[in-house]
């Protein structure tokens, strides 16, 4: 991974790769923003840094916890982790949006954190792609998504907050991943790949239930049937066990044993 520096100035300090930009440039293109965006939970401001374009996103907390503590951080741990799994999944080669760094603004005992990455030309989010795509894009851009999230998974990142809109399509119909927020490098089992999939899963029973996307269960199964074919196996009774209870928990519209496998005699 390429070295990174720290530099600090009054109350901020920037982490960033050394074979960079300078980050007093990046510090006077915020004072410039050319754009602020509301996305998600957070806040996404894009702006220049001399001729380069970046991108850079404001933490919040999420889940009950947003409400207690809002954008309140106590030290840059999930910053500086977030950095630290991008950085090797480009190292590895896996289409990520390429990260500049962090900024921690501190405040008394607290601080705010934002994240850098640079801009990445595209044509949409995998989002507004399945909104209007055909049936043979669709199954394409989904047979890509299994593709790398096996990849993911054995390269060692966990990522437990997958959703569609932070998974960009570029002009060419390729996947980039964006927004490493919560990830974590570790051995990722197949239990985690479950609830990787749950949690994609969640997300996509949320819009259809919102009116804004319908993906079919012949789509998911083929999701599923891309990643069995990875994996060089079936997919295992713990990812079953855990799909199953998500569909009890969230309702969600797939039954993995039954209409993927059917119900086998015997089990092992």
């Amino acid at each position: 991974m390429p070295p990174l520096q720290s530099r600090r100035n009054d109350n901020l300090t920037i982490v960033c790769r050394r074979d960079s930009i300078d980050p007093a440039s990046v510090l006077d293109g915020l004072s410039r923003p050319e754009n602020t965006l509301k996305k998600g939970r957070g806040e996404v401001t894009l702006f220049y840094a001399g001729t380069d374009r970046l991108v850079c996103r404001k933490y919040v907390h999420g889940g009950l916890l947003r409400a207690l503590t809002g954008e309140v951080f106590y030290s840059p741990k999930r910053a500086a982790r977030e950095l630290d799994v991008t950085l090797y999944l480009e190292e590895q080669k896996f289409p990520v949006v390429s990260p500049y760094g962090y900024i921690a603004e501190k405040t008394g005992l607290t601080m705010s954190l934002f994240f850098l990455t640079f801009y990445k030309e595209h044509k949409s989010d995998l989002f507004e792609f399945l909104q209007s795509a055909g049936a043979r894009e669709r199954l394409r851009a989904i047979r890509g998504l299994s593709t790398l999230l096996f990849r993911m998974g054995s390269l060692g990142v966990y990522h437990p907050d997958l959703h569609l809109r932070n998974i960009l399509v570029a002009g060419d119909g390729s996947l980039v991943f964006l927004d490493f927020d919560k990830a974590e490098r570790k051995v990722v089992g197949e239990k985690d790949m479950a609830n990787m999939f749950q949690r994609l899963d969640r997300y996509v029973e949320k819009q259809r239930k919102a009116g804004l996307l319908a993906v079919t269960m012949r789509e998911k199964i083929y999701f599923l049937r891309v990643y069995e074919r990875l994996k060089g196996g079936r997919v295992s009774r713990t990812m079953e066990r855990t799909l199953v209870r998500g569909q009890r928990v969230y309702g969600l519209g797939w039954l993995v044993e039954s209409l993927f496998y059917g119900r086998p005699k015997n089990r092992e």
